[in-house]
């Protein structure tokens, strides 16, 4: 018997303004019940931090799916292993559950200081997160949500990522988990996948074809894979 999907919590990526669930959303919303979480743009918290708040404002709410972008995987990975029963299901988009890039960012810590993150253009940032491709509207959108963050939350962040391993936590999931994998990603390796995967073998890994940022350049797709994910599991749309 299909049952009312519960509510979507859209945990946005490292710019943490949530401004980038926009393209997502105007295919959600017409299905399902959003609440975007948004990150303070002005203050640099670190993983933890950033738990606890996520965990304050969703622990209580009722049954809940969990939608992480990119920086926010970790933290859905620790909600889902901490919150138990109220999770019902979780999508990991472009994201990791361990630094995708361990080495060259370790070897990078030095430059992720608030100096260099002020000093350095966003055009390399663009192009990578869309993978070379030109795309308008997203940019414009991304230049805005980075526009608004500053340069020592970014450096925070990126030291954040740097450090992270949650592979311990996702041995403690036990609801349906859904990875939606760009098959275009400059950002996060398609390896990251299968260390979800290794760590947590029931996961579903759907693949996207588009960039890091795919939810943004191909949201009606990614809107179609996150639908059937609910659907699968026995909830129906509102």
């Amino acid at each position: 018997m299909e049952r009312m999907a519960p509510t979507i919590h859209l945990l946005p990526g490292m710019d943490g303004t949530g401004e980038l669930f926009a393209p997502l959303l105007r295919e959600l919303e017409p299905m399902f019940r959003c609440i975007v979480h948004r990150y303070n743009p002005m203050v640099a918290h670190d993983y933890e931090e950033l738990f606890g708040q996520l965990r304050t404002d969703i622990a209580g709410s009722g049954p809940h799916f969990l939608v992480a972008e990119s920086f926010s995987g970790p933290l859905a990975i620790r909600l889902a292993a901490d919150l138990g029963v109220d999770t019902v299901g979780v999508v990991l988009c472009a994201s990791f559950a361990k630094s995708p890039h361990p080495v060259a960012l370790a070897l990078a810590r030095p430059l992720l200081r608030t100096t260099f993150m002020r000093r350095a253009p966003q055009w390399p940032v663009v192009t990578a997160l869309l993978s070379g491709r030109r795309h308008k509207v997203v940019e414009q959108l991304l230049r805005r949500a980075l526009g608004g963050v500053t340069a020592e939350v970014l450096a925070q962040r990126s030291r954040a990522i740097a450090a992270v391993d949650v592979t311990a936590d996702l041995r403690r999931i036990s609801v349906p988990f859904l990875y939606l994998r760009a098959t275009n990603d400059w950002v996060v390796p398609a390896r990251c996948a299968e260390l979800v995967r290794r760590h947590l073998p029931g996961v579903v890994i759907e693949d996207v074809k588009g960039p890091h940022l795919v939810l943004q350049v191909e949201p009606v797709l990614s809107a179609g894979v996150i639908r059937d994910f609910v659907e699968s599991i026995g909830f129906r749309q509102e």
